[in-house]
């Protein structure tokens, strides 16, 4: 395995578009802990981890590069937030998130709070982080994605405290929002489509070797708490 870094991402790109997903995955296994698990590296090699579906290996260089790291870095306690959220376990997510939070996560690149309400079932209004996802919500001074994308979490939060007119109408702003900041564009959507329908075709038909599901780097299957 190369410890080059650019050597073994482009390794593992190859790897990759011929379908190997566990090869593909395993060559980032080794290279981070090679490199002492560099922020930068382990950062790109766990965004690759969860497009390949491979969210145990991305886990396991999280959390060897919070263990490098005192305090964490905010952007990495998000992404292993993420890891976590998608794998289904969240109580270390909720964590995870909580922490980058207090370590100042940039909220403008990344949607930390409504990832957050996504990590359990609300049963009381005076839960902090509906408070918390309301005051970013309805705080101009944050860009209309940003407030759109924590508006989704307000809604998940009010539709589990059964405030359903609330929820319907925290929805509707939170898609304007998001719609207003990009517009919805049919064609850009069906080439999107089918650019990833052929590569899904062109993967399937060279993946002999593994019983990897070839689509899965594009399209993630993430667990949601009801």
């Amino acid at each position: 395995m190369p410890r080059r870094e650019d050597a073994a991402l482009l390794l593992a790109e190859i790897l990759r578009s011929q379908g190997r997903f566990d090869a593909a995955s395993e060559t980032l296994r080794e290279l981070c802990p090679a490199n002492e698990f560099e922020l930068g590296l382990s950062l790109r090699a766990t965004y690759f981890l969860r497009q390949c579906d491979r969210h145990g290996i991305a886990s396991e260089i999280c959390e060897g590069a919070l263990a490098c790291r005192a305090p964490p870095p905010a952007e990495l306690l998000a992404v292993a937030g993420h890891v976590a959220r998608e794998s289904g376990n969240f109580a270390v997510a909720r964590v995870r998130y909580l922490a980058a939070l207090n370590a100042g996560i940039d909220l403008e690149r990344h949607y930390v709070l409504s990832a957050l309400a996504h990590t359990r079932r609300y049963t009381d209004a005076a839960d902090p982080d509906l408070a918390r996802c309301e005051a970013h919500f309805r705080n101009a001074a944050y860009s209309a994605r940003s407030r759109g994308s924590v508006g989704f979490g307000v809604t998940k939060i009010r539709n589990n405290l059964g405030d359903y007119r609330s929820a319907a109408r925290g929805l509707r702003e939170a898609n304007a929002m998001v719609h207003g900041a990009h517009p919805w564009d049919a064609v850009v959507w069906r080439r999107f489509v089918e650019a990833r329908t052929h590569y899904h075709i062109a993967v399937t038909e060279s993946a002999s070797d593994e019983a990897s599901c070839p689509c899965s780097w594009w399209a993630y299957r993430v667990p949601v708490p009801r």
